[in-house]
């Protein structure tokens, strides 16, 4: 976060570079395992409703990348959009996300 550039109303945040989640020949060139990504951005989700109760509400192929560090970590740009998760049912949500590791 830029916090010079960041007000009550607008979140500043740096670009940070990365393959389009959408270019699927661009991330195999990369030696990026598409199923590991699949997985991470799964977690990436139920971690930002889980542990979060905030997750970003526009995921379109313009607002995630990965980059090739550490076998792909995934970008999320754009927060314009979330939505506030905090009534989720813990119990039944956590099963869930520790089924999937």
């Amino acid at each position: 976060i830029m916090w010079e550039l960041t007000t009550k109303r607008v979140l500043t945040m740096e670009y940070v570079e990365g393959i389009k989640i959408s270019n699927v020949e661009a991330i195999d060139a990369a030696g990026i395992d598409r199923s590991l990504l699949a997985r991470r951005i799964a977690q990436c989700y139920l971690a930002q409703l889980i542990r979060f109760g905030l997750f970003h509400a526009d995921p379109h192929s313009g607002n995630i990348s990965v980059d090739g560090e550490n076998g792909g970590r995934i970008i999320f740009y754009d927060y314009g959009k979330n939505f506030a998760s905090r009534r989720t049912a813990p119990g039944k949500t956590t099963r869930s996300y520790r089924s999937m590791n």
